[in-house]
């Protein structure tokens, strides 16, 4: 076996591998809808539900609508009468959801869900579905738990889990952006998702730059789950100028413009990153 055979195995075996692995996460299924439609879904392997379902082009005529009579009451009742539609294979029903968004910019109407146990949130559950200028709901999909059985009584406070939290923070100047509020937090692990009763608590501060969300367990107020909404990155451009080489109706020129003092600074006035801008024009700024 020469040298370009093995290369050439090796990258089948690559694409092989990561094809099945996508696999095993998701997969494409086909069903017959209640029109004897025959449509395709994309399928969450760890809960079962479709992510999203392709082919749909159903016009809201079918349940009784008019494009123009559409508005933030109608559209809910569509939405739910076609979730309904759909439960089978989005695995959800319209008594487990709450509306969170209905958008539109005067053509196209974008309605959002979430779904609920015993009237508590889960957290980063979806289930969305748009309607286009023609009145044809041609999106429809869902990022759901089902099957979730959790007790919804929580053990320790909302004042307690404030508590937690700030100590948790060590910070004295402390701006709660979020009071504390009371989901369903899944966590993965292995094949499959565990889930908590939680106080999701969302605190900052601009004196010391923090900006942090905590959830913390309604049955003892441990940590389940903190992450920072401070993000590192890395910005990057180039600086150019204009001059009319002789008169005001000549045909601008486009030079490089050197720097040699970009800052970065906060909320606070305060400077945290400083770089030059090379020869020609281009900088870098990490923060």
């Amino acid at each position: 076996m020469n040298s370009k055979t093995i290369i050439r195995s090796i990258v089948f075996f690559v694409l092989v591998f990561f094809l099945l692995e996508v696999a095993i996460a998701q997969s494409i299924i086909s069903f017959k809808d209640k029109y004897g439609r025959t449509l395709q879904a994309e399928i969450y392997e760890k809960t079962g539900s479709a992510k999203r379902i392709f082919g749909l082009n159903l016009h809201i005529s079918r349940y009784g609508y008019k494009r123009r009579n559409l508005s933030s009451e109608t559209i809910k009742q569509l939405g739910e009468r076609l979730i309904d539609d759909y439960k089978d294979v989005l695995k959800i029903t319209s008594k487990s959801i709450k509306l969170k968004n209905v958008d539109t910019d005067g053509q196209w109407w974008f309605v959002e869900y979430e779904q609920i146990v015993s009237d508590i949130p889960i957290y980063g559950s979806e289930i969305g579905f748009s309607v286009d200028p023609q009145g044809y709901v041609v999106t429809l999909g869902a990022t759901v738990h089902p099957g979730v059985s959790i007790k919804p009584v929580p053990h320790i406070s909302p004042e307690r889990a404030l508590e937690v939290a700030k100590r948790r923070f060590q910070l004295d100047s402390i701006i709660v952006l979020h009071q504390p509020s009371l989901i369903i937090l899944p966590i993965e692990e292995g094949t499959q998702y565990k889930y908590y009763l939680v106080w999701k608590i969302h605190l900052a501060s601009l004196k010391t730059l923090r900006d942090s969300v905590y959830f913390l367990s309604a049955d003892d107020g441990s940590i389940v789950k903190c992450f920072s909404n401070i993000r590192h990155d890395v910005i990057y451009g180039t600086i150019t100028g204009n001059y009319y080489p002789q008169r005001s109706n000549d045909l601008p020129v486009r030079v490089a413009y050197p720097i040699t003092d970009i800052s970065m600074y906060n909320l606070l006035g305060q400077r945290i990153a400083r770089t030059n801008a090379e020869q020609n024009g281009n900088y870098s700024i990490t923060y």
